[in-house]
């Protein structure tokens, strides 16, 4: 990164913070969309499963990430702040359900 740096010169100027969080985001956000749709067509042929790992941050919130491992990678699908809820099998099948639903519209 630093060579890239370097290498832009003396006066060289980065983009401003409007363009990084506009037009730059949006076009880094179509970006990743379309890379995912490899993944997401991989489901079909070699079908798919929903993993979950649980874990506390340091207030200790309950995390749960949502991930679909595919022969393409691991996909993150969503993550979920369960702090609020019961911690048992019950809570997680109902929140599974919901990714479930989110990934199929």
């Amino acid at each position: 990164m630093w060579d890239s740096v370097i290498a832009a010169g003396k006066g060289f100027k980065g983009p401003s913070m409007h363009d990084l969080r506009g037009a730059l985001l949006k076009k880094e956000i179509s970006s990743i969309d379309e890379y995912l749709v490899d993944f997401k067509d991989s489901w079909l042929k070699t079908g798919c499963s929903i993993m979950s790992d649980r874990w506390s941050d340091g207030r200790n919130h309950t995390i749960i990430n949502f991930l679909v491992p595919c022969p393409q990678g691991t996909m993150f699908l969503e993550l979920v702040d369960a702090s609020d809820k019961v911690k048992d099998a019950i809570l997680l099948f109902e929140l599974l359900d919901n990714v479930i639903q989110e990934v199929g519209e």
